[in-house]
């Protein structure tokens, strides 16, 4: 199948992220790290996610424990933004550990047939899945801040004041023959831009390329020309304006 989504001339970004070894832990916490940049930098949320998830994981604690008290619109709005969002990050990490992924595409728009600005990352052709079963070490952390900041001195001057509500979406790139958990196989996806939409393909550079020893002949790390995208079971939606209660 075409591995392309839509017809954007990207913004090409190379990520130097020295001789990091990119296994499934990495790649999950790097995508998730920044999913939460950019929705704090396309003014998705009002404060960084970090913030956020702070104050509703409060509220969620004193209501378990029978507090009363007012349950505000404002507040159940945030809460179920970090509902889905932790929705979506689990099933990155599930995806990332299980099997190798050729591609994400991270779009934000009022829907995938009208997105305002896509994220296509490439990542390496050969790796290893994740270690310590999923575990987030320090050298993962590590590389996604190497990341983060190298991607901010290059988006320093394209994030703009006058950002638009929208809804993010994950599609993933994957052999075809190995449906991704919280994922679902999309044959005939319609992906169309608005005017004056943009894309940035992010590939990275530097790196050391780990190979899979496993010679299963069913292997999910295996690389196969047979690709599919599917699309996250969940989208987050957006809280753009809405402060935190």
């Amino acid at each position: 199948m075409d591995s392309n989504l839509f017809n954007i001339e990207p913004l090409h970004v190379a990520i130097d992220v020295g001789h990091a070894v990119l296994d499934g832990q990495t790649l999950a916490l790097l995508v998730t790290d920044f999913i939460k940049f950019t929705l704090f930098m396309r003014e998705q949320i009002t404060a960084p996610y970090g913030e956020i998830s702070a104050v509703v994981y409060k509220e969620l604690l004193r209501r378990s424990q029978g507090e009363t008290g007012c349950r505000s619109s404002l507040m159940n709005r945030h809460i179920k933004f970090i509902s889905e969002s932790e929705a979506l990050f689990a099933s990155l990490v599930t995806l990332f550990n299980d099997i190798r992924v050729s591609r994400l595409q991270i779009i934000l728009g009022s829907s995938l047939s009208s997105f305002t600005e896509a994220f296509d990352i490439e990542f390496p052709r050969c790796r290893v899945p994740g270690i310590n079963g999923g575990t987030m070490n320090k050298e993962s952390d590590a590389v996604s801040r190497l990341f983060l900041r190298q991607l901010i001195n290059r988006f320093a001057d394209t994030y703009p004041s006058n950002s638009i509500r929208c809804t993010l979406f994950v599609l993933a790139l994957c052999d075809r023959d190995h449906c991704p958990k919280d994922f679902s196989p999309r044959h005939n996806i319609c992906v169309r831009p608005k005017k004056n939409a943009t894309c940035a393909h992010i590939k990275f550079s530097g790196l050391d390329i780990v190979t899979q020893t496993d010679s299963q002949d069913a292997n999910p790390m295996d690389i196969s020309s047979d690709l599919l995208w599917f699309q996250s079971d969940v989208s987050v939606g957006s809280l753009r304006g809405v402060k935190i209660p």
